[in-house]
């Protein structure tokens, strides 16, 4: 990782959640109107973030997942700029030390609402009940090192798991590995039966 050193100076009109000290507290089913024209950057980019995509004029929120299961924030629905989300899983305590972000940091989503240059949707596949998880929302910086602004709406959500096993694991079909993803039973000749559950 780079060397990280936390800052964060509001602008002027910077909305009350600009800084990752003052995330806004959200819990699953909580949607969110936002802009972040006026917004800063503090979290980490560049080598101190495990990401590819740099974020910039970031906005920060904070949910304490409710069981273990899927944990999503999407800005899927009414988002008119290029986002990016990065996530931190901090502990469980909603206390933290910023300058310890890019050891915090789990994981990135961008364009993933199917939309190149668009919104972003990221789901924590094994969030742990308690476990308190800083979501970071923000525009994709260019190679000029601007980001992209506009308005949006970040919704939080939960799903509860009772059984997960796992990721998809590929088959050998024919001497190929192939990931059929989330299927089972017959498809075709190709692809006959098989489970993807595993005994417990």
């Amino acid at each position: 990782c780079g060397y990280f050193i936390y800052s964060c100076d509001p602008l002027p009109g910077a909305p009350a959640n600009d800084c990752a000290t003052a995330a806004a507290p959200a819990e699953p089913g909580d949607e969110f109107t936002f802009s972040n024209v006026n917004a800063s950057t503090d979290g980490p980019n560049g080598l101190s973030s495990i990401c590819a995509a740099d974020v910039g004029n970031d906005l920060w929120w904070m949910v304490q997942s409710p069981g273990s299961g899927y944990l999503t924030a999407t800005l899927c629905n009414g988002t008119d700029f290029d986002t990016v989300i990065d996530v931190y899983a901090i502990g469980q305590s909603p206390d933290f030390d910023p300058a310890l972000l890019p050891e915090y940091q789990i994981g990135c989503a961008d364009d993933t609402c199917g939309i190149v240059g668009g919104p972003s949707i990221v789901t924590i596949v094994d969030a742990t009940e308690g476990e308190y998880y800083l979501f970071r929302v923000g525009g994709w910086v260019d190679a000029n090192g601007v980001p992209s602004t506009g308005s949006g709406t970040v919704l939080f959500e939960f799903l509860n798991v009772i059984y997960n096993t796992g990721g998809t694991r590929p088959i050998d079909n024919n001497g190929t590995l192939t990931n059929l993803g989330l299927s089972s039973g017959y498809l075709n000749a190709s692809f006959p039966q098989r489970w993807i559950a595993a005994p417990f």
